[in-house]
C-alpha cells in the first residue's frame, strides 16, 4: 500500500454499521497521520476506503446514517456536501433485456453487454442471496462500468433510453461493483444459519457453490470473505465456533489450513456476549 486511499474495508453484512465507525475511526487516525484536512479525510474515507453491504434497506439506512454522524465528529460540514457512504442494500428484483443493458453501457461499452447482462440475471435473486451471490466481472469490464455509471449520473443531458434505464439500474450497479472487486480487509459479524433454516433457493444455491461450507451461512461467508480479500490482505469475522470441531466443516478446515495463514484465533466460548 503506497497511500492510505489504496487502504479498504469493507464488511458485506453490516447490519446497522458498527464495524463500519470503528473503521472510520481507524481509517480518519491514518489519514491524520498523513496531514489531511478534516475534510479531505472525511470525504476520501466516504468515496475510497469503507464499503459495506446488506439485505435489509432499513440496515443499509441505518448503517449509512451511523457512519456519516460518526463523519459530522470529524467535519460538521458533512452534512452539505454531496458525498455518501458506499453502503448499499441487496436491489429488489428487476429483469433487464439485452437491449436496455446496452442503452446503459452505450456504444463504447457494448462489448460488455454479455458480462453485465449474465450479472445482472445473477442479481435478481439479491435480495435473498446477499453477499454469499458468485458474481464475475472482468477488471476491464468493471472500470467501464463504474465509469459509465458515474457519467450518466452527473450528466446534464440524457437520452430517452439512458434516463429510463439509469433510474432502473442504478440499485444493481453499486452492489455489482462492490462484490466484483477485492479489498484489503474485510470484516464481519456475518449470519448465522444453519440449512434447515434456509429457504429452498438459498439452500441449494449455497450446495451449488459452497459445498465444503454450506452447513451454515456464517461458514459460507468465511468462503465469501476470504474470496473478497487481495492477496496479503487480512480478513476477520465474529463466528460461532462449531467451524472449528464438526466433521462437516473439515474440508473448510484443511482449506484454510491449506492456503490461508491466522493472525489470531480467540475460541472465548459461550457466554461472552452475556447470554448463555
Amino acid at each position: 500500500i503506497k497511500d492510505v486511499e489504496e487502504l479498504t474495508l469493507i464488511d458485506p453484512a453490516c447490519g446497522s454499521g458498527h464495524i463500519l465507525v470503528e473503521g472510520f475511526d481507524l481509517l480518519y487516525k491514518m489519514h491524520m497521520e498523513r496531514y489531511y484536512s478534516p475534510e479531505d479525510a472525511v470525504d476520501s474515507i466516504l468515496k475510497h476506503n469503507l464499503f459495506g453491504l446488506d439485505i435489509d434497506d432499513r440496515a443499509a439506512q441505518l448503517a449509512t446514517f451511523a457512519v456519516l454522524l460518526k463523519a459530522a465528529q470529524c467535519d460538521r460540514n458533512v452534512w452539505s456536501r454531496d458525498v455518501l457512504p458506499n453502503v448499499h442494500s441487496m436491489p429488489e428484483k428487476r429483469p433487464f433485456g439485452l437491449q436496455e443493458v446496452k442503452d446503459f453501457l452505450g456504444k463504447d461499452g457494448v462489448k460488455h453487454a454479455t458480462e453485465l447482462d449474465l450479472c445482472l440475471m445473477s442479481m435478481q435473486d439479491a435480495k435473498n442471496r446477499g453477499s454469499v451471490m458468485k458474481l464475475k466481472l472482468s477488471s476491464e469490464a468493471h472500470d467501464f462500468v463504474s465509469q459509465r455509471f458515474n457519467e450518466l449520473k452527473a450528466a446534464s443531458y440524457r437520452d430517452f433510453n439512458e434516463e429510463a434505464v439509469l433510474k432502473d439500474i442504478a440499485p444493481f450497479i453499486p452492489v455489482l461493483l462492490a462484490l466484483t472487486r477485492k479489498y484489503t480487509s474485510v470484516v464481519a459479524n456475518p449470519p448465522y444459519m444453519g440449512q434447515k433454516n434456509m429457504n429452498a433457493d438459498l439452500k441449494a444455491y449455497v450446495n451449488k457453490y459452497y459445498p465444503i461450507s454450506k452447513s451454515d451461512l456464517f461458514a459460507v461467508f468465511m468462503e465469501v470473505n476470504s474470496d473478497m480479500t487481495v492477496d496479503h490482505g487480512r480478513y476477520s469475522m465474529i463466528n460461532l465456533p462449531s467451524w472449528l470441531f464438526l466433521s462437516s466443516f473439515e474440508k473448510l478446515r484443511l482449506q484454510i489450513l491449506g492456503s490461508e495463514s491466522i493472525d489470531s484465533l480467540l475460541h472465548m466460548g459461550r457466554g461472552i456476549f452475556g447470554v448463555d
